[in-house]
């Protein structure tokens, strides 16, 4: 018996507000090909999880691309050689949901063009040719206990900027950790060491890592200085919801750093992650919160009772929300 071809597969995904999307695509001008997955050969003496990311990258461009783990093998009797495939479930943050990638290199594929898409994982199942959605079954289960990571892309935000946290933004973290307010409402260290502030911009990674939300500092757009920290929370995006929280350091208030930051990640929130509901709480006291939420226009909705604790004590919450489709103040 001629020796098998050694073929690879990957399924790629990521985390979107909607739910897990697959990466597939088409063959430009080719429709009867079929819609696919990343997929190719195996070169001799290359590494199966080498060859994913190489197929990935051939295909689609993509290269920030993280192999999670192998999921089965499609054996298929085929002239010549049979044919052996093994199946791989990979994740990315990749922000894009839609791009044309041109094949480059040396290869029989030179030339080819791709149209790449995500496509809801929901949507996958017979959807595939050449029985590519063999392992859709297995890459759920897999998928539901290891949540794809998300993008956390650069917004304008007025004078200011969101930005995903670098270890140099340390210095606000120790200026939020004297704040006597912030480390009571937020996981800012009440006690600043230059580890426990590095932990907390570890964290701030990991929300996205995990698929649990989007964790921004809010930086000068012109300095670059990180001046506090704002982030949509998506523990209940299955309703259509999502939350915000932020704050500001003492030495940058009074210049709406908030209010803007606010306004620009609602903004986001609805137009391209197509969230219908965004809410926020305040403490009744707080009329600077209370300004930034009616200033990124969120309307009050009600006052919710002993919601949260607070530095040891049940405290009221004002609850505000915003719909897509409310009017951003002028």
């Amino acid at each position: 018996m001629a020796e098998a071809r050694v073929r690879v597969a990957a399924y790629v995904v990521r985390a979107a507000p909607t739910g897990l999307e697959l990466l597939v695509f088409d063959h430009a001008g080719l429709p009867e090909a079929g819609r696919q997955v990343p997929a190719g050969g195996v070169i001799a003496g290359e590494a199966l999880e080498a060859a994913v990311r190489r197929e990935v990258a051939e295909e689609t461009g993509l290269t920030d691309v993280t192999v999670r783990t192998s999921l089965g093998v499609s054996q298929r009797p085929q002239a010549g050689a049979p044919r052996v495939t093994a199946f791989y479930y990979a994740t990315t943050g990749e922000p894009r949901d839609r791009w044309e990638h041109e094949v480059g290199g040396d290869g029989e594929d030179k030339g080819l063009r791709f149209d790449c898409y995500f496509l809801p994982l929901a949507q996958v199942a017979g959807s595939l040719t050449d029985r590519q959605d063999e392992f859709i079954p297995g890459l759920l289960r897999a998928a539901s206990g290891n949540e794809a990571p998300l993008f956390v892309p650069r917004l304008d935000a007025g004078p200011f900027v969101l930005r995903p946290f670098a270890l140099d933004d340390l210095d606000v973290v120790r200026e939020a950790s004297a704040d006597p307010r912030i480390p009571l409402i937020t996981s800012v260290p009440a006690v600043f060491t230059a580890d426990d502030g590095r932990r907390f911009i570890e964290r701030q990674w990991s929300r996205a890592e995990r698929g649990t939300g989007y964790s921004f500092a809010i930086a000068d757009g012109v300095t670059g200085r990180a001046v506090g920290q704002a982030g949509l929370w998506l523990k209940d995006i299955a309703a259509g919801r999502a939350s915000v929280g932020y704050w500001v350091a003492g030495s940058a208030r009074g210049r709406r750093a908030t209010a803007h930051a606010v306004r620009a990640l609602a903004r986001w929130a609805h137009d391209e992650l197509r969230i219908a509901r965004i809410e926020l709480h305040v403490e009744p006291w707080n009329a600077g919160s209370i300004r930034t939420a009616e200033l990124a226009g969120f309307r009050r909705e009600g006052l919710m009772r002993g919601w949260q604790e607070i530095g040891g004590e049940r405290r009221d919450l004002l609850l505000y929300a915003r719909l897509a489709g409310d009017p951003l103040p002028g």
